[in-house]
């Protein structure tokens, strides 16, 4: 049984390997054709449209996915100054992949940047699920954000004077993406308003994070989230020894009790018991 076509087997042909390779799958294609059929193109679905309507073929089996990754590696190889969609995932990729003492705020300013200007945008896309649907991307845009949202804010504590570590470079991010996307999930949405409010108070605006905290709670009273992040600024948790005020964590949390449902009121008992 032949083995499945994989990103890393495509790296290890030579190009005239993979036009080979698709001369034999009925698509007889060269260099030129190639960079002719991608210049108007910023995905490669509409490449592969083309060339089942120009070539008719056929492939069943393992072969399969062969063009669509050929399409990849070689507009790597041959355009990288082109931009095409899937070069977001690449990034993505890059960032998950990179090594734990690598900062990942910067490469993730660039992913946002490019998804932005040449993905979002010009596409009208307004949400992460509308994003998921539209690319068949293997990482997932909101899954890569919030699961490396901690490192942001730890790189920005450790670098409050470093340009590319500052707590305002990532409130930036943080209001582009409500901007942006603002028809995604509620429930993130309030996660980046609340980290919003954090940053502030970590950057040591602390009036400004009061502010936002508080909105967030008057026009959401019933996410507990909001309280437990407002109160949490006022215990031990985040190390803001300057802040530290267990009675102001208290009324906050007291003041979730009086709105949040049974399950989300125990999350704010547990937090008046650690008090």
């Amino acid at each position: 049984m032949a083995a499945m076509w994989t990103p890393d087997k495509l790296k290890r042909m030579s190009d005239q390997e993979i036009l080979d390779k698709f001369c034999s799958l009925q698509i007889p294609m060269t260099k030129e054709q190639f960079l002719q059929d991608i210049s108007d193109q910023e995905d490669i679905d509409p490449v592969l449209d083309r060339w089942q309507q120009r070539y008719a073929y056929r492939i069943r089996g393992f072969d399969e996915d062969f063009p669509r990754l050929a399409i990849r590696e070689l507009w790597r190889r041959w355009a990288p100054d082109h931009f095409g969609a899937f070069m977001i995932d690449d990034l993505m990729g890059k960032m998950v992949e990179s090594e734990s003492d690598e900062p990942k705020m910067p490469q993730f300013e660039r992913i946002w940047t490019a998804l932005k200007e040449k993905v979002i945008l010009p596409y009208g896309i307004r949400s992460f699920d509308e994003l998921r649907d539209r690319f068949d991307w293997f990482y997932d845009v909101e899954s890569v954000f919030f699961d490396f949202e901690g490192d942001f804010v730890a790189e920005c504590r450790a670098n409050r004077d470093n340009r590319d570590g500052s707590f305002a470079s990532l409130i930036t991010i943080y209001e582009d993406i409500l901007r942006t996307l603002p028809e995604s999930d509620l429930h993130n949405l309030l996660n980046i308003r609340r980290s919003i409010a954090e940053a502030h108070f970590f950057s040591g605006n602390h009036e400004k994070g009061e502010v936002l905290f508080r909105t967030l709670t008057e026009e959401h009273p019933t996410w507990v989230w909001g309280y437990v992040g407002w109160g949490d600024v006022y215990t031990n948790l985040y190390s803001l020894p300057e802040l530290c005020n267990k009675e102001k964590a208290e009324e906050i949390y007291r003041r979730g009790l009086r709105f949040c449902d049974q399950m989300d009121r125990e999350i704010l008992e547990e937090r008046l018991n650690d008090l």
